[in-house]
């Protein structure tokens, strides 16, 4: 009788065991299904060329860059567009000197001068945003009420010094700030030449 119950156990178990690899088996095989699946799905994005999301330097030694937006994107495009039609070639957007830019952008609305507020020159701010190898530099500053990037443009291409700044063919690089204080929209094109 021991024996009988002992038997039917081990039966018992078996059965189970057996029940347990059945069910086990077709669920290992869709997990390996599933891995394999997304092998081939990294393997064919890795494979697929980067789409660019943004503004793309000609220089491939330098990364991808996404185009400013709002009156700072504006200024550059109008910039840009300006240069075209004196048939140069685009001015790239380098982030050191966008910083720079907005830091000059911030500190004109007290002196309006190409004189930073604690009196030293204008371009010390490339050095303090990191701005390295470039062999020529120009700052262009402004301001307006109307607070639009494009009135801020017409008024600089209508000044003999601005407007040289901007179809400079020595400048290769931009920075632009812009600054609302007290009614006052102060913009400000940073340039390099690398």
């Amino acid at each position: 009788m021991v024996n009988k119950k002992i038997c039917a156990f081990f039966a018992a178990l078996l059965l189970i065991f057996s029940f347990m690899e059945l069910a086990r088996a077709p669920a290992e095989g869709a997990f390996k299904h599933q891995r394999e699946r997304e092998r081939r799905e990294h393997r064919h994005r890795r494979e697929e060329p980067q789409r660019d999301s943004g503004w793309k330097d000609e220089d491939e030694s330098e990364p991808a860059r996404v185009e400013p937006s709002g009156s700072v994107g504006e200024v550059v495009r109008l910039s840009n567009a300006e240069r075209r039609k004196a048939r140069l070639g685009d001015l790239r957007v380098d982030d050191e000197l966008m910083a720079a830019a907005a830091k000059r952008a911030a500190e004109i609305p007290p002196l309006f001068e190409q004189t930073r507020p604690d009196g030293r020159s204008w371009d010390t701010v490339l050095t303090e945003y990191g701005v390295k190898s470039y062999n020529s530099w120009g700052e262009n500053i402004l301001y307006n009420t109307s607070g639009q990037a494009a009135d801020a443009m017409t008024q600089w291409m209508n000044s003999p010094g601005h407007r040289a700044n901007i179809l400079s063919g020595n400048y290769t690089h931009i920075g632009v700030g812009v600054y609302q204080s007290n009614g006052k929209t102060y913009f400000v094109q940073l340039f390099v030449g690398r």
